[in-house]
């Protein structure tokens, strides 16, 4: 007996379901961030509206913000490169930072100018010679000076003027020289003399103090300020007649608790 065979049944396998769910998945993420990336790039959302400067009074505004871009997307804009050359182009700067308000879409420039405390400038032998350059805390140089203000500490440059921007003195001297200058110009005895300081200079531990009359004084930072001054008022109180001063040359006071005199 012949046995018959009909044809064999492909069988259609069902794709799974978390199958379809992983493709709906991976479709709505890229549709998402596709979503997003137009709307990082070309969304008004983050678009530079506005600039301001915040902190310049020596540095023109419009200088600092030609140093900033006038339009970008704010996401895309460095800060770092504008701090950066900001601070490379005006040394009267001290400090900025660069901020980015989204809310107002608006890139702010925010910066600490530097402040005066001492001036270096050379000098003819007695007097301080102008040009001058300005000083801050940190000891460095970032002005240059036509005058001098009045009360303001002079140091003596040994070299030309240097560039801007570039440190020339030690910041622990500076706070020294200051409270020397403002103490002395305070006391009777050298105002009855009618002398004055003229400028400082300095050597390793020495602080010479360059007075009107054409002598000095010499101080150390080593060593107590204060205990310095009072030797050195009890010299000018006691053992400096007026018929001596036209042959002074120095007043030491650096050494344990005696003045030399020459």
């Amino acid at each position: 007996m012949q046995r018959k065979y009909g044809k064999p049944r492909r069988v259609k396998r069902n794709t799974p379901f978390w199958r379809k769910k992983y493709l709906l998945v991976v479709f709505m993420t890229v549709c998402i961030l596709g979503g997003l990336g137009y709307l990082f790039l070309f969304s008004p959302m983050f678009q530079l509206q506005a600039r301001e400067v915040q902190g310049a009074h020596a540095v023109a505004p419009q200088a600092l913000l030609d140093m900033a871009p006038s339009q970008g997307n704010l996401l895309f804009i460095s800060q770092k490169s504008i701090e950066k050359n900001i601070l490379s182009t005006f040394p009267e700067i001290g400090r900025t930072q660069v901020k980015k308000n989204f809310l107002f879409r608006k890139l702010v420039i925010d910066i600490v100018e530097r402040e005066e405390i001492v001036l270096s400038c050379n000098t003819d032998g007695r007097r301080a010679v102008l040009p001058c350059i300005a000083v801050d805390s940190q000891g460095i140089a970032f002005r240059g000076k036509q005058e001098i203000p009045a009360g303001m500490p002079i140091l003596v440059l040994s070299e030309p003027i240097p560039s801007l921007g570039a440190k020339i003195l030690d910041s622990n001297i500076i706070p020294f020289v200051v409270e020397l200058k403002r103490s002395l110009d305070g006391w009777n005895v050298l105002q009855d003399m009618k002398t004055k300081i003229e400028y400082f200079s300095l050597a390793p531990n020495l602080v010479s103090v360059h007075m009107t009359e054409g002598w000095e004084i010499y101080f150390t930072q080593e060593e107590d300020r204060s205990w310095q001054e009072t030797k050195l008022r009890e010299v000018l109180e006691k053992q400096i007649p007026q018929e001596k001063r036209s042959r002074l040359q120095y007043i030491d006071v650096r050494f344990g608790n005696q003045a030399y005199i020459k």
